[in-house]
């Protein structure tokens, strides 16, 4: 599960209004693409809320997270998991083990993300539930948009991710990422704008 927080506050709760939609999806043979609009959800804290999600089959999921709010604000990114994860802050990088698979995480942001985790749940579940550990990576300084990519590689356990190095890369109009790996290449771009042409990288 990955949540969107803004200055460490979610999505309305217990709530109608708290709404979102799909807004796009294109489903292939090699790859889905699925967009969805989560601003009515935030209650005004945010003017907007896109969460772009392409799944590059059959291992590789990007999120593409395009936020804005209406004043200076942080923006923190929640990843849950049923064990404890490993966190390599530097590297943006994070690797959930389980007995049978493995998660590996890459956050890429255009600006320095710090990382906490924690066990638990605050205040406590009323009936017996099983103990989750949560990971935020969160912007440190205030701004009024930004857009994070999140590169998620599940393998089986023991194996190493097919993408092994990842960087992140933005422009104006777009906001993607350069995967390599032994046999090549792959670019992943995501435009901000509903329509017309974008340009990223060289």
């Amino acid at each position: 599960h990955n949540a969107v927080l803004v200055d460490g506050e979610g999505q309305i709760p217990h709530s109608a209004s708290s709404t979102g939609r799909i807004t796009a999806a294109l489903l292939t043979q090699g790859w889905d693409y699925v967009e969805g609009d989560a601003l009515g959800a935030y209650g005004g804290r945010l003017t907007r809320a896109r969460r772009k999600l392409l799944f590059f089959k059959p291992d590789l999921i990007v999120l593409c997270d395009d936020l804005a709010a209406p004043r200076p604000a942080t923006f923190q990114f929640l990843l849950h998991g049923p064990s404890p994860f490993e966190v390599d802050a530097r590297a943006g990088r994070l690797q959930l083990d389980r007995p049978r698979a493995r998660l590996t995480v890459h956050y890429l942001s255009p600006v320095p993300l710090q990382f906490r985790q924690w066990e638990g749940y605050e205040p406590p579940p009323e009936r017996p539930f099983p103990t989750q550990w949560h990971v935020e990576a969160s912007t440190v300084e205030e701004r009024k948009q930004i857009q994070v990519l999140t590169v998620l590689q599940p393998v089986r356990a023991g194996q190493t991710p097919r993408w092994s190095q990842i960087e992140g890369l933005w422009s104006e109009e777009a906001a993607g990422a350069r995967l390599r790996s032994d046999s090549g290449t792959l670019w992943i771009a995501f435009r901000l704008a509903d329509e017309g042409r974008a340009r990223l990288g060289a």
